[in-house]
């Protein structure tokens, strides 16, 4: 701090501080004043300008470390705005399952306590199953024109019912393997396409010798796919 306000004194009185800095009394700068007055002084300049500079790197020193202070200051909350962010979504997210859990616990009670009531009213018996219990109407008090569950029968499925659906499951098998043969007939297709193709290009550049029986043999898949092919269309 003495420094930095030696810095500032030397800027403000730059003459005064020359002239410290060479060790002058009041009487020699007296004395140079009578002999020299109009005489420009070359060294007046040079120990301000020194000061100078040297104050103008301390300043910008200053405020590089204060800057480096303030980025650190600001990267710093920053990280503690996320983090409050991230703890806030986390409290509202515990807070939201509590509230589903508890109102959950509350229609689990709603419900027990509905079926005691139910229970201690005997409005439940109507609605349990009766088939092991009960051989008629009598012993459940039902209203006229109301069935218990022993008494309604399902019909058994004849044989005729169960062929249809034994072939209904063969027929989806089948479907389903036809189209997985179809995908790869296409992927056949694709890939003599390609082939052909670049049979063309080595025969059109005149490196491909014998080339009759691969081109007759690619006929023959072709044709075969096809007829494959078309039979499934008619299916």
């Amino acid at each position: 701090e003495a420094q930095l306000a030696a810095y500032v004194d030397a800027i403000e009185h730059p003459t005064q501080a020359t002239r410290d800095a060479k060790g002058e009394t009041d009487e020699d700068r007296s004395d140079d004043g009578e002999r020299t007055p109009n005489a420009p002084n070359a060294n007046n300049g040079s120990p301000a300008s020194a000061m100078f500079e040297a104050l103008t790197a301390e300043l910008q020193a200053r405020d590089e470390e204060r800057g480096r202070v303030l980025r650190v200051e600001a990267q710093r909350r920053a990280s503690d705005e996320t983090k409050q962010r991230e703890a806030d979504q986390l409290l509202r997210k515990r807070l939201k399952r509590l509230e589903h859990a508890k109102t959950r616990r509350k229609r689990r009670a709603e419900r027990k306590r509905l079926v005691a009531e139910l229970a201690k009213s005997g409005t439940a018996t109507v609605v349990q199953s009766t088939r092991e219990h009960a051989s008629g109407a009598e012993a459940v008090g039902l209203e006229k024109g109301v069935t218990t569950e022993a008494n309604v029968a399902m019909p058994e499925p004849n044989e005729a019912f169960r062929s249809a659906l034994d072939w209904s499951a063969r027929a989806a098998q089948a479907l389903q393997e036809v189209r997985a043969r179809q995908l790869e007939l296409k992927d056949g297709f694709a890939t003599l396409a390609v082939a052909e193709s670049r049979r063309q290009e080595a025969l059109a550049a005149g490196n491909v010798v014998g080339e009759g029986k691969m081109r007759e043999a690619v006929a023959q898949q072709l044709v075969l796919a096809a007829a494959g092919l078309d039979a499934i269309g008619e299916k």
